[in-house]
């Protein structure tokens, strides 16, 4: 019966059938083998192999929503380095510019040394450990003399091409500044929501329940301080930052 448990045994004969459908072009045949094997016997082989194969085979086929899904429950059970390049590949050819530099910066931090990986860094623009240190090192000075457009482009270019640099999610924090002093209130709100949404530290909320206070925006402060007191009990900080919003509304 279809889902039901196969042997392991009967789950390798099953799994070369689809194989050599695979390769014969037989495609549809194909990917009815290996969701039967999904379904009956998921644990054959590799963690992951049986969803990243079956992904080949909508690859192959020009399903590319349905690779780019096959590759992500692979990656969820295996995060190998081989399921991420198939991912990034898909992701690149569907336009996900976001989820290719995501990818990437994954790739560049489990297999920096190899060659493909070096390869698509390159095809894809994306900065090297140094160059993007180098580039957040430059922003800061930037920042700090008060060239804020020029910080504001060269933290856009880290996150465009290295988001994952330093400790995560603070790159997007420390644009969300410089868009604060810059007047840019929305998108200072959108940067510091990205990092919070990526690393929830105290910092970062602080950040945003500040801005939001200074805008007006006392349902967010307030739901950012629920969320504060609830991670962090009994931080004094996290009580003055509570009292200095109460005081900043209207009466």
């Amino acid at each position: 019966m279809f889902g039901s448990r196969m042997s392991a045994s009967e789950g390798m004969r099953l799994l070369e059938r689809a194989r050599r459908l695979r390769q014969r072009g037989w495609l549809r045949m194909a990917i009815r083998a290996y969701t039967r094997l999904i379904l009956s016997c998921r644990d054959i082989g590799m963690p992951g192999t049986l969803y990243f194969e079956r992904g080949e085979v909508h690859q192959a086929r020009g399903r590319l929503l349905e690779a780019m899904a096959d590759y992500s429950a692979a990656i969820s059970l295996n995060p190998h380095p081989s399921f991420y390049v198939r991912r990034v590949n898909v992701a690149a050819a569907l336009g996900f510019s976001e989820d290719v530099t995501v990818d990437m910066a994954v790739l560049l931090t489990i297999a920096p040394d190899d060659p493909t990986v070096r390869g698509l860094a390159q095809h894809f623009g994306l900065m090297d450990d140094q160059e993007a240190n180098d580039t957040v090192l430059r922003a800061r000075d930037a920042k700090a003399a008060g060239n804020l457009d020029e910080a504001l482009r060269l933290f856009s270019e880290v996150i465009a091409r290295r988001p994952d640099i330093g400790q995560p999610g603070v790159i997007y924090s420390e644009r969300g500044e410089v868009h604060q002093a810059l007047g840019r209130h929305d998108e200072a709100m959108a940067d510091y929501s990205k990092a919070i949404e990526i690393n929830p530290l105290r910092d970062l909320y602080i950040r945003r329940v500040n801005l939001a206070a200074a805008t007006g925006r006392f349902d967010v402060a307030d739901r950012d301080l629920a969320a504060m007191k609830e991670r962090f009990p009994g931080d004094a900080l996290v009580s003055q930052l509570a009292a200095a919003v109460d005081k900043a509304r209207p009466r």
